[in-house]
């Protein structure tokens, strides 16, 4: 049997620890302090790179979707905030057996259609 792979299956993980990671953190801490508009480009800094390693319906793009959401919900572009979410929501309804994380994505949803006044 010939096995060959077209990639380092290795790669994405050590891009995850040593890159993606700590551009989440920094998002993170960017929000924190209320600096949204630089959260969000880091967030989707950060999107970009987990759908490129990990594909577009993984936990991890969920969390990156969730948290993006939120600094767009901030930044009152919630079109996109309402959008980033949906879409965390069905990847979370697609992984999530106890639908705690899908709750907290919804939870974010809620306070976008409070905004938007639906």
């Amino acid at each position: 049997m010939n096995l060959t792979f077209d990639f380092n299956p290795g790669f994405k993980h050590i891009n995850y620890i040593a890159t993606i990671v700590p551009l989440s953190n920094e998002a993170s801490s960017l929000f924190r302090q209320g600096r949204y508009d630089e959260a969000e480009k880091k967030q989707l800094q950060v999107l970009a790179l987990k759908e490129r390693d990990f594909g577009r319906d993984d936990t991890k793009v969920a969390i990156t979707l969730n948290d993006l959401g939120e600094a767009q919900l901030k930044l009152n572009k919630l079109d996109k905030a309402e959008e980033n979410l949906r879409r965390a929501v069905t990847i979370w309804e697609g992984h999530d057996r106890l639908g705690v994380d899908a709750a907290i994505a919804r939870e974010s949803l809620a306070q976008v259609f409070e905004a938007q006044s639906k």
